[in-house]
């Protein structure tokens, strides 16, 4: 497995640590790290500062790593597009508190992005929201549950599909 790392990712054995790049490093950590078969993989921002091919690489080699040996990661990242492309099951912690968990379709299909009017704010109504913004045109605010939201805005304001970096940004913005 060893080798086939070393191969697939061109990294030079006798090259000094320190001496490869960020990218090499990385993908020799990765190397080093998959060489064992592990079950359990713990990583904390494994993607910091890789330009977006190595990253993508690196990602993809993590995907399959993950599929071939039904392999668990623990995945610390700021980059959500990383969360994107490998995560099932998601725990967003913020300032030392789970405040959302849960696998990852289920997350982006409860949530949605709601665009209307002001005169729709009320007590009731940004209580059906996560956390909102208004400007002079109107408000926008992401619901954790789009048929309650539906239930009191109707189709008086606009549903628009979210992503991961949509809901943590408002989740922040809430606590």
């Amino acid at each position: 497995m060893y080798r086939r790392y070393i191969q697939k990712f061109k990294l030079d054995e006798n090259k000094i640590y320190k001496k490869l790049s960020k990218g090499q490093q990385k993908k020799f950590e990765l190397t080093m790290a998959l060489s064992h078969h592990p079950k359990l993989i713990i990583m904390d921002e494994p993607t910091a500062n890789l330009d977006p091919l190595v990253r993508n690489e690196f990602l993809d080699i993590l995907q399959e790593h993950i599929e071939k040996e039904e392999a668990t990661v623990f995945y610390s990242t700021h980059i959500t597009s990383d969360l994107d492309k490998v995560s099932d099951y998601l725990v967003f912690i913020y300032d030392g508190k789970i405040i959302l968990s849960g696998d990852k379709d289920s997350i982006l299909e409860r949530h949605s992005m709601i665009r209307g009017g002001k005169n729709l704010l009320d007590n009731e109504t940004k209580r059906a929201l996560v956390a909102f913004n208004e400007n002079s045109f109107g408000f926008e605010g992401l619901t954790s549950n789009v048929k309650h939201a539906y239930e009191i805005f109707g189709e008086e304001v606009v549903y628009d599909k979210v992503n991961l970096e949509d809901i943590l940004m408002y989740y922040t913005r809430g606590y």
